[in-house]
């Protein structure tokens, strides 16, 4: 019986890291893809401007807001693997998230929207970040916004699994809390946003028609 529970309990482990190596493969190439368009995007003769919220209101740039923009979104790109953690399941999540990638990645390589972000000299725990990110990241691929599309995405992918009332709304309430964070910390244009929705609401219609057996 002991040998029977240690195959058992090995053989769960196996599939775990077997889903965790293919979930970590799938984020590995879509960063470097990702860099890649980036690149493309970023030099002067290619880069497309366009006039800053924060040019308009200068008071919605709040750096705080940084710690929403980067935890928050990191947060709805990985919760949905916790309602879809059987193999049908994590397949329609990364169905999803393909399509969506499709589709940005697409847009950053033939328009390549790009940002003149705000400077960021405070001592404050936002205003580092926020050099952080402009540090790692160039001011391209703006549109459609990837925070937005995931964060959307993923508050989708967990409302399909019909959790509680009171974690979908708390779900929601983050999800809108990222996307406003977006023109808060100067990383977006308010289309950036809206197209990115829309392409999370568009990545999961299709990926679930794709993948009709997907679990709840």
């Amino acid at each position: 019986m002991p040998a029977v529970k240690s195959s058992g309990t090995a053989a769960r482990a196996g599939s775990t890291l077997a889903k965790l190596a293919v979930v970590a493969t799938f984020f590995a190439i879509w960063s470097t893809i990702y860099d890649a368009t980036n690149s493309h995007g970023s030099p002067p003769e290619r880069a497309i401007f366009f006039s800053r919220p924060c040019d308009r209101f200068p008071d919605v740039i709040q750096p705080w807001t940084a710690a929403i923009y980067l935890f928050g979104g990191t947060a709805l790109t990985l919760t949905p693997f916790l309602f879809h953690w059987q193999w049908k399941g994590i397949r329609f999540v990364l169905t999803c998230y393909t399509i969506a990638a499709v589709v940005t990645f697409t847009a950053y390589w033939f328009w390549p929207v790009c940002m003149k972000r705000p400077v960021f000299e405070g001592a404050d725990v936002g205003s580092r970040l926020l050099r952080w990110v402009q540090g790692v990241d160039r001011p391209a691929n703006c549109c459609p916004s990837s925070h937005a599309m995931f964060a959307v995405l993923g508050a989708l992918l967990v409302s399909h699994a019909r959790p509680g009332r009171g974690l979908q709304a708390a779900i929601w309430f983050l999800t809108t809390g990222v996307c406003a964070t977006t023109i808060t910390t100067g990383q977006h244009y308010f289309m950036d946003v809206a197209a990115g929705a829309a392409v999370a609401v568009g990545s999961y219609v299709v990926g679930r028609a794709i993948t009709s057996s997907a679990p709840r």
